[in-house]
């Protein structure tokens, strides 16, 4: 006898993909320019490292990414007005 147990969806179907909420629509935006310009941001001032850079998004959030030969990668999202501690550079690392 067969079991009539519904099977599993698969979590990676196209169907399941949501666009960002409104609020959050600018932000993957800002993100999805950084392959094309990747050193538009400036060097994050606390860092002082030339592969850390940071663009500003709607004067709230800091977009902290690394930028290697190949690729970029998005280290952090932080609230603008407030300098990083020395612990969240570490995790820059």
């Amino acid at each position: 006898m067969r079991s009539s147990k519904p099977k599993p969806r698969s979590t990676t179907s196209p169907k399941t993909v949501r666009a960002p909420p409104p609020a959050l629509a600018g932000l993957f935006a800002r993100v999805e320019l950084l392959p094309q310009f990747p050193h538009q941001g400036r060097e994050v001032p606390e860092a002082k490292r030339d592969d850390l850079r940071e663009v500003i998004y709607e004067e709230r959030h800091r977009i902290v990414y690394r930028v290697d030969a190949d690729w970029i990668r998005i280290l952090l999202v932080h609230p603008s007005p407030i300098p990083m501690s020395a612990e969240e550079l570490e995790t820059l690392e």
